[in-house]
């Protein structure tokens, strides 16, 4: 097969992000809260598409914690990019498969 697509594939409509260089930059526009409705916008945040990548292995939630955005706004950014789903489950399941081989000997 191709590999998993989320760390490197063949570029294609399972797999957008690939098609994207590591050093792409992405904005971000955090979301406002309530209390910070009457407050100016937060300035937009920028990061590279292989600091996004780094983040896979968290969870949504923890991810969008660190970047110190909602999660909302890191589900949009995903959308942007053509990453339909946060591929934090691919990634767990990618590594219990590899464990697993390793642990059968190879096969």
């Amino acid at each position: 097969g191709k590999g998993p697509d989320f760390m490197g594939g063949v570029p294609g409509p399972e797999n957008p992000t690939n098609a994207l260089a590591d050093d792409l930059v992405l904005t971000i526009f955090p979301r406002r809260r309530g209390e910070q409705k009457n407050n100016a916008a937060k300035a937009p945040m920028r990061l590279t598409l292989r600091q996004l990548k780094e983040l896979y292995h968290f969870p949504l939630d923890d991810a969008a914690r660190r970047l110190g955005i909602s999660i909302t706004a890191l589900k949009n950014l995903c959308r942007n990019i053509g990453l339909a789903r946060w591929p934090y489950r691919k990634v767990q399941s990618f590594k219990k498969r590899c464990l697993a081989v390793g642990k059968d000997g190879g096969g």
